[in-house]
């Protein structure tokens, strides 16, 4: 079984508007460029640790809650 880990880029966008931000606001608040945030929201792009700890920080909610873990169900070797 394999697992990979990603960036919620749904979660971002939506927890990102119920706290009123922009992003460039969001971008501001957590010391990464705007056209970085748009590119989070946009794209499959997993971000460094910290970038994730800033953009958490500014929306109050926890590193965790910014990620989606997918569980792909590989046939076993004999």
């Amino acid at each position: 079984e394999k697992m990979s880990v990603e960036l919620d880029r749904s979660k971002l966008r939506s927890r990102r508007k119920e706290k009123g931000l922009t992003q460039e606001k969001l971008a501001e608040c957590a010391g990464v460029s705007d056209r970085h945030i748009r590119s989070l929201e946009k794209r499959p792009v997993n971000p460094s640790a910290k970038v994730l700890h800033g953009i958490s920080e500014a929306l109050e909610i926890s590193m965790g809650e910014l990620l989606v873990v997918h569980q792909d169900k590989q046939g076993k070797d004999v």
